[in-house]
């Protein structure tokens, strides 16, 4: 009867003992959860986590479009710039720099499209959980300038340029005196003729919608965005005039040059008409009189011919830009050839002269 009361007594205490035991083993894992719970919260990838989370909600903030300072507000709007931001951001990782955080400051490198943005850093708050500081953001310094650009036009002064439908203004402009390559040859002679201008937009990101508008108010090709266009400034009627003389002009020229059935004084005389008397023009055909002889040369005709532009020089002068082929036929196969000039004519009491001629 004593051993069993003993027994039971046993058995009773050793119940308690498990009991309190899985009680304080409950609490201690309670405990020891809160303690893991706390230690992740405040884990600093969690604020960062939630950072990226509110960009993506609210887009970037205030601190952040503020610093844009060098877009131009008139070729973007803040709308625009917010989202051309958020959608960097969007895709934006955050790496923490060892280089140059401390203990108490997490800065995190900020990298986009291969290339750092910026940084962010995160400091301790007073709110602690179980001993665990929580961090907060302290400070956001992006750096947007690598996707930053402006856009250049050099473009004749009756044009215009715009940037995503701004049409950019005179105080754009930061060259008047752009010489056009064509007419280098005559600047010196003629310092009316025009020069190209260059306009440079504002800064704005990524990429613009450019337009240049001609002088008559229409929207310039990629294409005809060539000296060409630009010196085609004749009216039609002194167009068709000089244009009809030119080609009868290179016409008569190429049957003189290739004395053509040994007729070079008449196509001289032809040609004599049509020059200044002033002109270089004439000592050098006289010259080449003197080389002329027996000549196979039945035929030269031009077969193939352009005026490029026809731009007016002053009161009285016009440069013509003309390309043709020709068609030489002899005693052998016929022969093509084709050349490039650009001829001064002058306008004299109604009657067109070449003053010069020069083959580039």
């Amino acid at each position: 009867m004593a051993s069993n009361r003993k027994k039971s007594r046993f058995g009773v205490g050793l119940l308690i003992y498990i009991f309190l035991f899985l009680i304080l083993s409950v609490i201690a894992l309670i405990f020891f959860y809160d303690w893991l719970k706390a230690y992740e919260e405040t884990r600093p990838y969690n604020s960062v986590n939630s950072y990226t989370e509110t960009l993506a909600v609210n887009g970037p903030g205030n601190a952040v479009l503020t610093s844009l300072t060098e877009v131009d507000r008139s070729l973007q709007s803040e709308a625009e710039i917010k989202a051309f931001v958020a959608d960097i951001l969007s895709r934006t990782e955050y790496v923490r720099s060892s280089a140059l955080s401390t203990p108490e400051k997490l800065v995190y490198s900020a990298r986009a499209d291969g290339h750092s943005i910026g940084t962010v850093s995160f400091e301790p708050t007073e709110e602690k959980r179980l001993g665990f500081r929580f961090w907060a953001l302290a400070s956001e310094d992006y750096d947007f300038s690598s996707y930053l650009n402006n856009s250049t036009f050099v473009i004749p002064e009756d044009y215009q340029a715009s940037v995503n439908g701004t049409i950019l203004s005179r105080q754009n402009i930061t060259s008047d005196d752009t010489p056009y390559s064509s007419l280098s040859a005559y600047y010196g002679n003629f310092p009316s003729l025009p020069h190209l201008v260059t306009y440079t937009s504002g800064k704005y990101l990524g990429q613009a919608e450019e337009a240049v508008i001609d002088r008559r108010g229409k929207t310039v090709s990629q294409a005809d965005m060539t000296e060409t266009v630009f010196l085609d400034t004749c009216t039609p009627s002194d167009r068709e005039r000089l244009s009809a003389f030119v080609r009868k002009f290179a016409a008569t020229y190429v049957q003189f040059t290739a004395d053509v059935n040994g007729s070079y004084y008449y196509y001289y005389s032809e040609l004599r008409q049509m020059v200044s008397d002033s002109s270089p023009l004439v000592d050098r055909m006289s010259q080449a009189l003197g080389s002329f002889g027996f000549t196979t040369t039945k035929s030269c005709d031009i077969i193939d011919d352009s005026v490029n532009f026809c731009l007016p020089i002053d009161a009285t002068h016009y440069l013509i830009d003309y390309s043709y082929t020709t068609k030489t036929v002899g005693r052998a196969e016929a022969v093509e050839d084709s050349r490039n000039i650009r001829l001064v004519v002058s306008d004299q009491n109604g009657k067109l002269l070449v003053d010069s001629m020069n083959y580039y």
